[in-house]
């Protein structure tokens, strides 16, 4: 009888043993992830960044929005009844990621309304007449000044404050690097609707060019847009698999891309045209050779003049 208590106590101080690592392992691990936020938190929250909440709460919510996205006004009052919830526990910082064309006007808006203390109303203000200012989204960003009126800004200082050099440095910087990083990729819709159109079933001698569109994203693409045929539109009865209509009718242009060489199997040597956008000032002319060289040299001297001669030359009928 003493061994089987034995045995039984035993037990459960292996298992209060057990709890009590999990815990403390639990513990430490929460400690670590805490550690490395703080180490990192100008890394998410900019410094002069919309807040609202106890600064300080435990928990931080670092929300990046659009004004004229509709998922970002749809989600908006999630997080504001999630704040109401556990009021004096939650901190929300605002950030933006202003993907649609014109967003950043309303963005400078934004925060010019912040420095005098009425980003959210503002915010909320602009969420509100979304519609009818950034319908389908096509934002027209000017008509936003119909329906910020009742805020209570200094309109006359928030058109001021938008134009500052400090705006400049602060926004505008940040934006270009998102909209110059990513705008190659809006291509990816167009390509899409084209081929889902029906354009090439119908019109098999029909060319067409997705200019400085960059080309590495293509693979993806073609493997997302087959699938989803497979799945769901094979009542479009296409002859072709979506992919080989751009195989057999479209070209993709590109300035320099460190990672063609590994892709151009998949995309197709014919179907590759190099430029060096010149005279824009981004362009990468007078390095145009050097480039070339960097991103081409393991490549068969045949593929090589295909991408930089043949295919443009077979395209426009140049000869």
């Amino acid at each position: 009888m003493k061994q089987k208590h034995l045995v039984i106590i035993s037990a459960f101080l292996l298992l209060l043993a057990f709890v009590a690592g999990g815990l403390l392992y639990k513990s430490q691990k929460s400690d670590a992830a805490l550690k490395v936020y703080q180490s990192n938190k100008s890394t998410f929250i900019r410094q002069g960044a919309p807040a609202h909440g106890n600064p300080a709460a435990k928990v931080d919510i670092v929300e990046f929005l659009d004004p004229a996205c509709e998922t970002c006004k749809e989600f908006y009052p999630f997080v504001k009844k999630l704040m109401a919830a556990h009021p004096d526990k939650i901190r929300l910082y605002v950030r933006y990621a202003p993907f649609h064309s014109g967003s950043e006007y309303v963005v400078k808006i934004l925060e010019a309304a912040n420095m005098q203390g009425k980003f959210f109303e503002t915010l909320e203000a602009v969420f509100a007449a979304q519609s009818n200012w950034a319908p389908n989204h096509k934002p027209q960003p000017e008509m936003v000044w119909n329906y910020i009126g009742g805020v209570g800004l200094d309109i006359k200082k928030l058109r001021q404050d938008m134009d500052t050099p400090e705006m400049e440095k602060e926004f505008m910087t940040q934006w270009r690097l998102v909209r110059s990083s990513l705008f190659q990729l809006d291509t990816m819709e167009v390509l899409v609707s084209l081929i889902a159109s029906g354009a090439c079933e119908q019109y098999p001698d029909f060319r067409f060019v997705l200019g400085e569109s960059g080309v590495t994203w293509l693979p993806y693409v073609f493997d997302r847009l087959d699938t989803e045929y497979e799945d769901r539109a094979r009542s479009l009865n296409f002859s072709l698999k979506p992919s080989d209509y751009f195989r057999r009718q479209g070209y993709v242009t590109y300035q320099q891309d460190q990672y063609l060489e590994p892709i151009i199997p998949l995309i197709g040597e014919d179907n590759i045209i190099w430029g060096a956008d010149y005279p824009h000032p981004d362009c990468i002319w007078p390095e145009s050779r050097r480039t070339l060289e960097k991103n081409l040299s393991g490549l068969p001297e045949r593929v090589r003049r295909k991408i930089t001669y043949d295919n443009v030359v077979k395209l426009y009928g140049l000869r």
